[in-house]
């Protein structure tokens, strides 16, 4: 991201003297627990309205099986557009 040296964030094309490259420091323990938090949330949450839906539809365990599934895929996900962040130069 580019930055001037006062603070605003503006377009400009790069290598102009008034702008200085700002790089983003590694994600604090905060966030990192945030991130845990919130995938191990979307596994909860998958093996609970599984485990609800099974017992609606008398399918078990199936959608227990998915509902984990789809809550671990959607922890990765989560967890990888934040990481993404941390990791562009």
């Amino acid at each position: 991201m580019l930055r001037r040296k006062d603070g605003h964030c503006d377009d400009v094309a790069p290598g102009s003297h008034k702008w200085v490259i700002v790089t983003r420091e590694a994600p604090g323990w905060s966030t990192l627990l945030g991130m845990g938090s919130v995938s191990a949330g979307a596994v909860a949450a998958g093996i609970v309205l599984g485990w609800w839906l099974d017992r609606v539809f008398g399918t078990s365990p199936i959608l227990v099986v998915i509902g984990i599934a789809l809550g671990i895929v959607g922890g990765v996900c989560y967890t990888a557009v934040l990481f993404r962040q941390y990791l562009k130069n």
